[in-house]
């Protein structure tokens, strides 16, 4: 996903710039970047087992008291939807602007910021792979998601490219370090038969205030400014993590492997 980041959205930002002359500039920025995702939605499994099974609902309820009973994930999956609420918007609403208007550059310059970060999280990828997973996991995703959300408030600040780009690289880098870690905990430590249905919750919980996120973007943009609202948006995402990190029990996981 990385490697697509980092080519999808470099193309973006030049298309971007090149259809914006002749109109419906980001429709066509996000048709010729984002064709991958049909192909990648119809490479679904086909078929299930048959045999007896249970209400959806019995499903979600099994999946919802399992989570509930494990406090590094129900911790992880609140700590998320707050972060997401904090920083998603301002970050999605506001980046293209500041770049416009604090470094004084076009579409192919945000283009560039974007692919910086999935460069990043290539790189942490690669990290990762090579030497494998530290031994406080938990306590390590916090600390990565809640340096990488602190950076996200740090894109406020540059005023040049140069600037912009390493800093989106590290949030690169810390978020990718991160969800490594959160997917191979997931798959090592929740019984199979009930990972699909963690997982479900997971998108469920952490992505649910993303649209209020982004509809209160724009109010608060307005009362305080572009660079505020962004800053404040990116240092309460990361206070949340620092936050959760510290919650008891939540790494009680970790301490009894």
């Amino acid at each position: 996903m990385a490697r697509e980041s980092v080519c999808g959205d470099a193309v973006r930002g030049h298309v971007l710039d090149l259809t914006s002359l002749v109109g419906g500039g980001q429709f066509a920025a996000d048709v010729a970047a984002d064709t991958s995702v049909a192909a990648l939605l119809a490479m679904q499994a086909r078929g299930a087992p048959s045999g007896a099974r249970s209400g959806i609902f019995d499903e979600v309820r099994e999946g919802y008291r399992y989570a509930r009973a494990e406090p590094w994930i129900w911790v992880t999956l609140v700590v998320a939807a707050f972060s997401v609420l904090f920083a998603v918007g301002p970050f999605d609403v506001l980046m293209p602007l500041i770049v416009r208007d604090r470094l004084r550059a076009g579409a192919d310059a945000y283009g560039a910021i974007i692919a910086a970060s999935g460069a990043g999280g290539i790189l942490a990828a690669l990290v990762v792979s090579q030497l494998g997973n530290p031994r406080r996991r938990i306590s390590a995703m916090f600390l990565a998601w809640g340096i990488g959300s602190l950076a996200f408030g740090a894109m406020a600040l540059p005023r040049h490219l140069a600037w912009a780009v390493l800093v989106a690289a590290l949030t690169g880098v810390a978020f990718e370090y991160g969800g490594v870690l959160w997917s191979t905990m997931l798959q090592e430590w929740v019984p199979g038969r009930l990972l699909g249905r963690v997982r479900s919750l997971d998108f469920l919980v952490s992505f649910g205030l993303m649209p209020v996120s982004y509809a209160l973007t724009g109010p608060v943009a307005t009362a305080v400014g572009h660079t505020l609202t962004l800053a404040l948006g990116g240092a309460l995402s990361g206070a949340v993590w620092f936050v959760g990190l510290f919650w008891p029990r939540v790494r009680e996981r970790e301490r009894r492997r």
